[in-house]
């Protein structure tokens, strides 16, 4: 008898829950796990509470939803190769994000993969089109990096921005690997058609000033300047960091999912 290779989708949570369920919805017919992974302190070293568990609290999901929420004990065994890092040159919330994330290798391996099982990593707010065909690709490019449409503030506001996100490939070629560094440096797949490889619903606007304080400090992007004009930025749609982008709004290359279940989410649409 065949053994079927699992597909096991990987995301971060720190609160969004629109987008977990948006994230679910689309893609529970096509993954066989969704791992979720929490840490108990913010990128920029704030204690903060376990937000999936009060998110999701006595809601029911399906069997193969599994949360691992990541203590400091977990990820700091990373901060040594976080250091050492080219990617983490200057403020320290960059060396504790890399760290956070590395942990996620250690979700993985509670779960006992096989070599050859498919895994999706990403941000919660990076949704893959699950209608994508990705065996050829992830074969002949061992780990790829999937070019994703991106919308900014809202979920119909799409952005011009060019973004590649999410990494896809066979366990045996993520096992025992830097996560960090196959993020940064693997093959980009750039995107055909119209819909490219998924939907990058990013700094949602009723979140993204926590979000903002959050991640960063004001060494980097969350400087009063930012901070300051952040609510005019998103209402005149501007780039927040002054970033060339142009934005419209348009809902022709949304996942079928959310089209279906607009209404659900007016309070995100533009």
């Amino acid at each position: 008898m065949e053994i079927k290779n699992k597909i096991v989708d990987v995301c971060c949570y720190n609160g969004e829950k629109e987008l977990f369920e948006i994230r679910y919805n689309i893609l529970k017919d096509y993954v066989d796990e969704f791992i979720v992974v929490e840490f108990d302190k913010t990128f920029s070293g704030k204690p903060k509470p376990w937000r999936f568990i009060e998110d999701f609290k006595g809601q029911k999901f399906k069997k193969n939803v599994f949360y691992h929420g990541m203590e400091e004990k977990n990820w700091s065994k990373y901060k040594e190769m976080a250091e050492n890092s080219p990617n983490t040159k200057g403020a320290e919330h960059w060396k504790v994000e890399f760290a956070m994330k590395e942990s996620i290798q250690d979700a993985l391996k509670i779960h006992h993969l096989k070599d050859d099982d498919i895994v999706f990593v990403g941000d919660v707010d990076e949704i893959r089109n699950p209608q994508w065909k990705w065996e050829g690709f992830i074969d002949g490019k061992v780990v790829c990096k999937l070019k994703l449409l991106v919308y900014c503030y809202y979920l119909n506001q799409l952005s011009n921005e060019q973004f590649w996100g999410t990494i896809v490939g066979r366990y045996k070629n993520i096992k025992n690997k830097c996560l960090n560094d196959l993020r940064t440096n693997q093959n980009r797949l750039v995107g055909y058609e119209v819909i490219d490889y998924g939907w990058h619903f990013t700094s949602m606007h009723h979140q993204l000033e926590r979000k903002l304080k959050d991640s960063y400090t004001e060494e980097s992007y969350a400087t009063k300047e930012v901070m300051n004009n952040l609510q005019d930025n998103i209402k005149n749609s501007k780039d927040f960091l002054g970033r060339d982008f142009t934005y419209k709004v348009d809902e022709s290359q949304w996942p079928k999912w959310l089209e279906e279940n607009r209404e659900r989410y007016l309070h995100l649409l533009k």
